[in-house]
């Protein structure tokens, strides 16, 4: 059962929603009050909803005109955006995201999340004002391989020292210089906060190694709820103290219905404070569980442990291939990237598994990717036959415009008729 406070805080968010919103008022027609207790009756938001009433369809989702606001877009790595409204209260107090990471007002910080409607980039922007550091807004545009050097410069001239991005792109400079070998030791990174994608412990692993002695946290976020989660010292990779303003469920992704305690499921995320565009009862379509350990530090929440995408899992011949398996099986070969892609097509009329891994060698043997292939298999259920890993060049993997982000899973199987 949950505490008086949040239980008063989804009363109120419920009310507020249906009462000044065109869409939940008939979403929830059936509900005339709710409480902690038959809070998950409700039904869930979805994707499709966001596309029917935000433009230009709609602003059903609204509970007020357009104004004082951001419109960001979200849907990086789908085929067609999601608009989302945020209004200048919801980016109030929003330096307690920084907390993991001990930010202070004398870092430099440099934003390497995608310039635009994207919005890490304005998010970020938003809250790092609050936290009184330095700002250099430069996008993940800038360590494209024609700019990178120039932006090398306004880092050495700014004395940047902390890094924000999407751990594609954040890994690709650490490749850069790592390949330069003396200026990755100049560059005097200390803390580097990632989002927008999962980050597995093999691509934290590679960072601390190129960024030796800096701090990499990364946070928990959608774009339609807003940072749900922050990592304190002690927590491992992609487990995160929920902020008291996100409210989460973990519901069987088939039959919606909550979960036993402590088991894994689909991420339900309802924010206690958006009132613009309210957003109770969000399937993220990201798979976690809520775990109740206390920890060391002041935190007396609950605990996420986050696993990655519903989609981010590729069964092949009856075998669930996840991305860590992947992740982990690269780690072991020092000449190739932690940026790759697990494609799932039909050759010959069966399964198969394509992996594309970019590498910073110029020759790679020809020996390597049979030896990838090997790797991935001692990391899966079952071997799998028809594997095929193909090691391309660095920089080679479409990346997508507007996020900066890899399409790291991808099932072309639907289209073989």
């Amino acid at each position: 059962m949950k505490n008086k406070s949040t239980g008063k805080r989804l009363e109120k968010i419920f009310e507020f929603a249906k009462n000044n919103s065109a869409f939940y008022k008939k979403h929830f027609k059936k509900f005339n009050t709710v409480s902690a207790l038959n809070f998950y009756k409700l039904p869930f938001l979805e994707s499709k909803h966001l596309y029917k009433n935000t433009p230009p369809n709609g602003i059903g989702l609204l509970s007020g005109p357009a104004k004082n606001c951001y419109v960001l877009i979200t849907g990086g790595t789908a085929k067609k955006p999601k608009y989302v409204f945020r209004s200048m209260e919801d980016f109030k107090e929003k330096s307690k995201y920084f907390k993991g990471i001990k930010l202070k007002p004398s870092d430099r910080v440099a934003n390497l999340f995608s310039a635009g409607m994207w919005g890490g980039f304005i998010s970020w922007n938003k809250s790092l004002e609050e936290a009184g550091c330095l700002i250099a807004p430069l996008g993940h545009v800038s360590l494209e391989p024609e700019n990178i050097e120039a932006t090398l410069k306004i880092m050495k001239d700014l004395k940047i020292n902390t890094l924000f991005g999407v751990p594609t792109t954040i890994i690709r400079f650490a490749q850069y210089l790592e390949k330069k070998g003396n200026k990755a030791k100049k560059s005097k990174i200390e803390k580097i906060l990632t989002g927008g994608e999962l980050i597995t412990k093999d691509m934290q692993k590679y960072l601390s190694k190129v960024f030796k002695g800096a701090l990499i946290r990364s946070l928990y976020a959608t774009t339609e709820t807003a940072v749900i989660g922050f990592q304190c010292e002690r927590l491992k990779t992609n487990r995160y103290h929920i902020f008291d303003n996100q409210y989460l469920e973990i519901v069987d992704p088939q039959t919606g219905k909550p979960t036993e305690k402590g088991r894994t499921g689909e991420i339900v995320v309802t924010n206690l404070d958006k009132r613009l565009m309210p957003v109770v009862r969000f399937k993220t379509g990201d798979i976690g569980r809520l775990t109740e350990k206390k920890c060391k530090c002041d935190y007396c929440g609950k605990t996420l442990e986050l696993f990655g995408r519903l989609d981010s899992t590729l069964c092949i011949e009856g075998t669930n291939v996840p991305l860590n398996a992947v992740s982990e099986a690269i780690t072991s070969f020092p000449r190739l990237s932690q940026n790759f892609q697990m494609v799932a097509r039909k050759k010959n009329k069966k399964d198969q598994l394509l992996v594309k891994i970019e590498t910073n060698s110029k020759k790679v043997p020809t020996a390597l990717a049979r030896k990838v292939k090997s790797k991935i298999n001692k990391n899966i259920s079952e071997s799998l036959s028809n594997i095929e890993v193909e090691i391309v060049a660095e920089n080679s993997l479409p990346k997508n415009k507007t996020s900066g982000k890899i399409a790291r899973v991808a099932d072309k199987r639907r289209k073989v008729f």
